[in-house]
């Protein structure tokens, strides 16, 4: 899954979970050093920083394929 493809998943957990509704602005330390391949299972983890920006990082199995800080524009998640 490609990079921008993760991003994607992201915003749309944070848009059906949080009640969202926004979009990501830029982002920080991005770093995608893995493969997510169709059928993998994921652990996602997201937190919101003080700051309103997003922390996130996300796991196949026990290996890190991401992690990164997000900047978000639009209504506030709650």
């Amino acid at each position: 899954m490609p990079a921008v493809a993760q991003l994607d998943m992201i915003q749309s957990l944070l848009q059906q979970n949080a009640g969202w509704n926004g979009v990501l602005t830029g982002g920080d330390a991005l770093k995608f050093s893995g493969q997510v391949r169709p059928g993998d299972s994921l652990a996602i983890h997201i937190v919101r920083r003080p700051d309103g920006d997003i922390t996130f990082s996300i796991k196949n199995e026990n290996t890190l394929v991401s992690k990164g800080t997000l900047r978000l524009a639009g209504e506030a998640i709650d």
